[in-house]
C-alpha cells in the first residue's frame, strides 16, 4: 500500500512568546571571562522592545510533504517506510543577547538593564527524514505470544534564511539568530533514533524489554572553541508483570545499565555546576527501579 499527503498550514504565536517578560542575570564570555550581565526579556510589542526595532510577531506558516509505503511479506510481518518534508517559514525564535554600549544607551530611559533579547520572526528551514518501522507477532503455541518492534528515525534541518537585524541594531546580524539558537536548531538534538522493544506474554505473566539508541547531538555554546558533540547512547528498560484477576503486580528498570550522557567540557560545565548537557534526550538520573500495583475495573 503507498500514501502520500500534502497540506500547508500556519501557527499564530503563543501566549509566551508574544507576551513574555523577566530580567536576570545572565553571564556571558567576554573576553574569556564570564561577566554578568543584567538581561532583560522584552515583550516584543513593549516600549523597550520598539526601541530596538523589534517588530510584532508574524503566524509561522509551514508546507508538509509526505510518502511512504507499507507491506506485509508475511501475515506475521508488517514493515513500513514514510520519507516527509517540513518546510517553515518565518519560524519564531529567541534572539540572542544584545549588550553594549549601544544597548545601554538605548535602554537608559527604561531602567538598569546592560542586555536585551526579544521573540522573533528569525528564520526559514527546511526540516527532511524518514521513518522506518517493523513489527512481527509471533505464535509460540504453549510458550505463549512474543511481539517484535523495531523503528528507526533521522531528520536533518537546515537554515535557509536570516532576516537582517533592525536598522538601529545593524551592528549585531550575528546576535539576533546568535550561535547558541543556530546550534539548538540544527543539532541540539540527536540527528537519528532507533527503538526495539519485546513484549512476551503468556498466561498471567509477561515480560516485557525496550532498547533505545539515541544519535549524537550538539551543545548549544556561543564561543566555537567550546563546541562539543555529544556521543550516541544505549538505554534498555525491563519489566515483569504477573496479572491475577482484576489485579496486575509489576516490577522492573528503566535504564538498567545505569548510563549517563557524556560530561560537558570544563569551558561548558561552568566550574563544576553543570556537569552534564542540558539537552540530553534521556536526563541525567541513570537507573529508576520500581514497582507498582494496577487494578482493571
Amino acid at each position: 500500500m503507498f500514501r502520500a499527503a500534502a497540506s500547508t498550514g500556519f501557527r499564530a504565536p503563543s501566549l509566551s512568546q508574544a507576551n513574555f517578560s523577566s530580567v536576570s542575570t545572565t553571564f556571558l564570555q567576554v573576553g574569556g571571562v564570564l561577566t554578568p550581565f543584567e538581561v532583560a526579556t522584552f515583550r516584543v510589542e513593549s516600549p523597550e522592545a520598539a526601541v530596538l526595532g523589534a517588530e510584532p510577531l508574524k503566524p509561522e506558516e509551514s508546507t508538509n510533504l509526505s510518502a511512504g509505503v507499507v507491506v506485509s511479506p508475511a501475515r506475521a510481518l508488517e514493515l513500513t517506510a514514510d520519507f516527509w518534508s517540513i518546510d517553515i517559514d518565518d519560524r519564531i525564535v529567541l534572539s540572542g543577547n544584545f549588550t553594549g554600549a549601544i544597548i545601554r544607551d538605548l535602554l537608559a530611559p527604561f531602567g538598569g538593564v546592560n542586555g536585551a533579547r526579544f521573540f522573533t520572526n528569525a528564520i526559514d528551514t527546511e526540516t527532511r527524514g524518514y521513518d522506518l518501522t517493523g513489527r512481527y507477532n509471533w505464535n509460540l503455541g504453549s510458550a505463549g505470544r512474543l511481539d517484535l518492534t523495531a523503528a528507526y528515525s533521522k531528520a536533518t534541518t537546515h537554515i535557509v534564511r536570516v532576516s537582517p537585524t533592525p536598522p538601529q541594531l545593524a551592528s549585531f546580524q550575528e546576535v539576533l539568530f546568535d550561535r547558541v539558537v543556530r546550534r539548538l536548531t540544527v543539532c541540539g538534538q540527536p540527528v537519528d533514533n532507533l527503538r526495539l522493544g519485546a513484549d512476551w506474554q503468556k498466561g498471567r505473566l509477561g515480560f516485557l524489554v525496550r532498547t533505545s539508541r539515541y544519535g549524537e547531538y550538539c551543545s548549544f555554546t556561543n564561543p566555537a572553541n567550546q563546541d562539543q558533540t555529544f556521543g550516541a547512547e544505549w538505554l534498555t528498560d525491563v519489566e515483569v508483570a504477573y496479572t491475577l484477576e482484576h489485579l496486575t503486580f509489576a516490577v522492573g528498570a528503566q535504564n538498567i545499565g545505569d548510563n549517563f550522557p557524556d560530561r560537558n567540557i570544563g569551558a561548558d560545565a561552568n566550574l563544576g555546576i553543570f556537569t552534564y548537557p542540558r539537552n540530553s534526550p534521556f536526563g541525567m538520573n541513570g537507573r529508576f527501579i520500581y514497582s507498582r500495583v494496577s487494578y482493571t475495573f
